[in-house]
């Protein structure tokens, strides 16, 4: 929750960042000692948050926990996760 946080609020703070400055900069703050949550997911969520302009954090965020448990994603939201490689069935099952 931290990191969409950062990736929402920074950019529209901090002009003068691109998303490839603040991917960086959260890249090494999953380094730091501490933390706690999934650092592969948070990785791969900045990653494709980084590579996929328009996508919001929590879609990669997402995306990438689908993809790393081997999981499908329901959404509404099938041409963006699809982009992001999660597995999207379409259309959404009724049952």
């Amino acid at each position: 929750m931290v990191l969409h946080e950062i990736t929402y609020s920074l950019l529209k703070f901090a002009k003068q960042m691109s998303r490839d400055d603040m991917a960086d900069h959260l890249h090494s703050l999953l380094l730091m000692q501490g933390l706690v949550g999934d650092r592969v997911v948070l990785q791969k969520a900045l990653t494709l948050w980084r590579e996929n302009a328009g996508v919001g954090f929590v879609d990669c965020f997402l995306a990438a926990r689908a993809i790393e448990r081997d999981n499908l994603v329901f959404t509404k939201n099938v041409r963006d996760l699809r982009r992001l490689g999660a597995n999207v069935p379409d259309p959404l099952p009724l049952e």
